[in-house]
């Protein structure tokens, strides 16, 4: 018994000219023709209509994917909220309310405007932005603090500790407002 006879050659229904390349490809003024034919009916979409853009979309539209892009502006924004304090400083509060009054006033100010603000506008990467702006937040601190002289100097080593634990301090206050934000995102999706 030959091969053949244990494996019969595969033939396929239908006339051989079905299966040459003149007949799957149309020419070029059939495309239209074509696409059209093979547009849903249903309104389910087809690889040619997939291939069009949507109606009523945007031109610069991008699809952003899970993770959409940092804001910029966002960082810079919340991050400015570290000169809230020395301004406080600077028109008098401290002296009015104390030194730890004036402290949780700023505090808690931009506390909600980090939640608040990223919360409901709907700032992407809400965890993420907040830390930068934290991190700016105690650069702008910090800044201001010695420009003002508001701090005392007790050498290299303390300020640079000092600095480092600000840094952390805010990072982390940016970090924990961030997560308040994104899980006030997420329950408006719902």
């Amino acid at each position: 018994m030959s091969s053949s006879d244990r494996h019969p050659p595969c033939s396929i229904p239908g006339p051989p000219e079905i299966l040459t390349d003149r007949h799957l490809t149309p020419p070029s003024d059939d495309l239209d023709v074509v696409a059209e034919r093979t547009r849903p009916r249903s309104g389910l979409p087809t690889f040619v209509s997939m291939s069009e853009p949507p109606p009523h979309s945007h031109p610069r539209a991008v699809p952003t994917g899970r993770h959409p892009g940092l804001s910029w502006p966002a960082v810079v924004g919340f991050g400015l909220l570290g000169l809230l304090w020395p301004l406080l400083r600077q028109i008098g509060l401290e002296s009015i309310v104390g030194d730890v009054a004036t402290a949780m006033i700023a505090f808690f100010a931009t506390f909600a405007v980090w939640v608040l603000g990223a919360g409901l506008g709907r700032v992407p990467r809400p965890v993420l932005t907040l830390t930068l702006s934290g991190v700016l937040f105690a650069l702008l601190l910090g800044a201001t603090t010695v420009l003002t002289g508001d701090r005392s100097d007790h050498g290299v080593g303390p300020n640079l500790l000092v600095g480092a634990v600000e840094l952390g301090r805010s990072a982390g206050l940016g970090a924990l407002s961030g997560l308040v934000a994104e899980s006030i995102q997420k329950s408006r999706r719902r």
